[in-house]
């Protein structure tokens, strides 16, 4: 008896329907066509190539600065050979141009990393460059301003200038800027703007106009609008002429004018001052914090 293939199916599980090759082909292709494709691309290629390039462009513009000073100490060497100073000048631009022909290598050491030997060599070659330029700066120092006379010899004296003058910028320059970084981060936290409740908390006082210039002021009631003043309140302060001047808009208190006094005891407009200390929480006379004050 013939068996249907449904048959077939039920009885024997191992039984596999198989296409031929041109359905498995037809499968495997709409099966790909519907499968979304996946580019990879290197994450932060963008960035990672601004770098180089910045890098690059530092490199370049060393390697011209240091070609500069050997082509000047050369020039100036040829032109000045007649000139006979007491100190050896001609030697000391001599030793400056060799050190910054040296400094050549160092600019290209990343060409060197994937020789770890040659690499590690010029890393210790990089900090004897840095002792020599420390030493020759000092020497160069003590012939330039030992005493010595340089009448005509303006070219060579002119020249050893300069180059002491590019050695202290870059002996310096790490540590101004450690200098100006930390400047700026110690006062980082009184320079920000103080808070609406720092602001509103500070007391308030009406101004009166004297007859002679001067003026008092009255503090204000907080419980009570107008000029009315509580029970027991401070007595009149009086403010000279000279000083009944707001020093943010240098303007001239008048009559009823609210002012706002800080802990430092100074005194400025109201609507004047609310600004200011919103932009820093300083006096803008004696620079004193208002956030450290209760």
């Amino acid at each position: 008896m013939e068996q249907t293939p449904k048959n077939l199916h039920e009885r024997n599980d191992h039984v596999l329907d198989i296409p031929n090759d041109g359905q498995l082909g037809s499968n495997v292709e709409s099966r790909n066509s519907q499968e979304p494709v996946i580019q990879l691309t290197p994450s932060g290629g963008s960035s990672h190539g601004s770098f180089i390039s910045s890098f690059c462009f530092w490199v370049y513009i060393r390697l011209v600065f240091n070609i500069s000073q050997i082509v000047a100490s050369v020039a100036v060497l040829a032109v000045s050979r007649n000139e006979k100073p007491q100190a050896p000048l001609s030697t000391w631009i001599v030793g400056y141009a060799a050190g910054c022909a040296a400094c050549i290598p160092i600019l290209f050491q990343h060409c060197f990393l994937p020789y770890p030997t040659l690499s590690r060599l010029l890393e210790n070659f990089k900090w004897v460059l840095k002792a020599y330029f420390f030493v020759w700066f000092i020497v160069g120092n003590v012939w330039l301003f030992g005493g010595y006379s340089f009448s005509g010899a303006s070219n060579l004296h002119r020249l050893c200038i300069m180059f002491l003058v590019f050695s202290y910028l870059e002996f310096t320059m790490p540590f101004i800027l450690c200098v100006v970084l930390a400047c700026c981060c110690g006062d980082f936290g009184l320079t920000r703007g103080a808070p609406s409740e720092c602001i509103d908390s500070l007391p308030t006082y009406t101004f009166k106009l004297q007859k002679d210039g001067s003026g008092s002021i009255k503090k204000i009631n907080s419980e009570v609008k107008g000029e009315a003043e509580a029970a027991g309140a401070e007595k009149d302060r009086a403010i000279l002429g000279d000083d009944a001047v707001c020093c943010i808009c240098l303007t001239s208190y008048a009559d009823n004018d609210v002012l706002k006094e800080l802990p430092c005891s100074h005194v400025f407009h109201k609507s004047c001052v609310d600004k200011w200390l919103k932009m820093k929480a300083l006096c803008p006379l004696c620079k004193c914090t208002i956030l450290l004050k209760k």
